[in-house]
């Protein structure tokens, strides 16, 4: 509270001096010109006020960047994905092996023992079937169809599980996307709000303007002038620049985008 008496006393006290100073700075002087402050009291609040103020402004861009630009979102999920496409291509890998073991097994050629010509009568080829060459080469076949049942199962199932992995690494990418931008987007707006920024000029030309008046430099001079630095936009990667349809319960996050993606990732598998 002390600090700001004296703020305003000081202020008041410029006013005699420099017919620059505002309006505002004029009307202060008839009400606080009894301040009673010294004038190493007013250059110390002058250089303390400009410092706080700088300070302030520094600390705001720190925070902006140190903000996250959303290259964190692309590792989401991708870790399931890349175990999925991996089983899924070797349980891919095992169907066609099974399709070519039913493939050789269909063409197995069976050789049969010499029969008599008088053991041969028309329509009676129950033999062939009883035949050891022919028993042992339809377990074989049946075999490999067994297991090319096996692995189409597996596959679809590998399939399956993959979707769902590109699926859900899709809706956590999507969901950072939306939470970094919303985080960066509010707070760029709270930092660059138009009284937060009017009252930092305006206490820095104030400041700016104590320190010449009180060390009797021209007003006119270079290092009189309030050069407040501006803050610098947070640059987000272009992925989390472009995202659109955040809903606010971070829900229903597919996007015709995501869906060529994971039809592209199946084509290539």
């Amino acid at each position: 509270m002390m600090k700001t008496i004296i703020a305003l006393a000081l202020v008041a006290a410029l006013a005699a001096c420099a017919p620059e100073v505002n309006d505002e700075v004029l009307a202060d002087i008839s009400a606080l010109k009894k301040g009673g402050a010294t004038h190493a009291d007013c250059e110390d609040l002058a250089k303390t006020t400009c410092k706080e103020v700088e300070a302030e402004v520094t600390n705001n861009q720190r925070v902006l960047d140190s903000l996250k630009d959303g290259s964190q979102c692309l590792r989401l999920g991708q870790r399931e994905v890349r175990k999925a496409t991996i089983h899924f291509r070797k349980t891919m890998t095992s169907l066609k092996s099974a399709k070519v073991a039913v493939f050789k097994a269909s063409k197995v050629k069976i050789h049969f023992l010499d029969r008599k010509f008088s053991d041969l009568k028309y329509g009676k080829c129950g033999w062939v079937f009883t035949s050891r060459q022919y028993l042992a080469a339809h377990r074989s076949f049946k075999r490999s169809v067994s297991m090319k049942l096996t692995w189409t199962g597996r596959t679809r199932e590998a399939k399956r599980v993959l979707h769902l992995a590109i699926a859900s690494a899709r809706r956590q990418v999507k969901k950072c996307h939306c939470a970094t931008k919303k985080v960066r987007d509010r707070l760029w707006k709270k930092m660059t709000n138009a009284s937060t920024l009017a009252r930092q000029r305006r206490a820095h030309q104030k400041c700016k303007m104590m320190s010449c008046v009180l060390s009797g430099t021209k007003l006119t001079e270079k290092k009189c002038q309030s050069r407040l630095k501006s803050l610098k936009h947070k640059r987000l990667i272009s992925a989390t620049e472009r995202v659109r349809g955040c809903p606010k319960g971070l829900t229903r996050l597919v996007t015709h985008d995501h869906r060529r993606k994971t039809h592209r990732i199946l084509k290539r598998i």
